[in-house]
C-alpha cells in the first residue's frame, strides 16, 4: 500500500497534487494546523455549552424539586388547616348546643319558679 494521497495544493495552482504523507506542502499544513486549531476551539465552544446546558439543567431539576416540595408541604398544611377548621367548626357546634341547653335549662328553672 502506497503512502502517497491527492490533497488540494492552493500553491499547485489550485489543482490536486499527489504527496507522500510524509512529505506535505507547508502551505497544506499550515493550513490543516490552523483547522485543528478551528476546530478544536470550536470543541471547546461545544463543551462550555453542553456545560453551561447541564448546569442549568441541574438548576432547574433542583428547583423543580424544591417546588414539589413545597408544593407537598403546603398540601400538607392545607390538611392542617381543613382539620383545624373542622375541629373549629365541630367545638362551636358544641359551645352551640351547650348553650341552648343552658338557655334552656335556665328558662325551666325561671318558669318552676314564677
Amino acid at each position: 500500500m502506497s503512502n502517497t494521497r491527492e490533497i488540494f495544493d492552493p500553491e499547485a495552482g489550485q489543482e490536486f497534487s499527489t504527496y507522500s504523507s510524509y512529505d506535505l506542502p507547508p502551505s497544506y499544513e499550515q493550513t490543516l494546523r490552523l483547522r485543528i486549531q478551528e476546530l478544536e476551539q470550536e470543541l471547546r465552544e461545544i463543551k462550555n455549552k453542553i456545560l453551561t446546558l447541564t448546569e442549568e439543567k441541574n438548576y432547574f431539576e433542583r428547583l423543580s424539586n424544591h417546588l414539589q416540595d413545597e408544593k407537598q408541604t403546603l398540601t400538607i398544611e392545607k390538611e392542617c388547616f381543613k382539620n383545624e377548621k373542622d375541629r373549629l367548626e365541630d367545638s362551636l357546634r358544641n359551645m352551640e348546643q351547650l348553650w341552648r341547653l343552658e338557655r334552656d335549662r335556665n328558662n325551666l328553672l325561671k318558669r318552676r319558679l314564677n
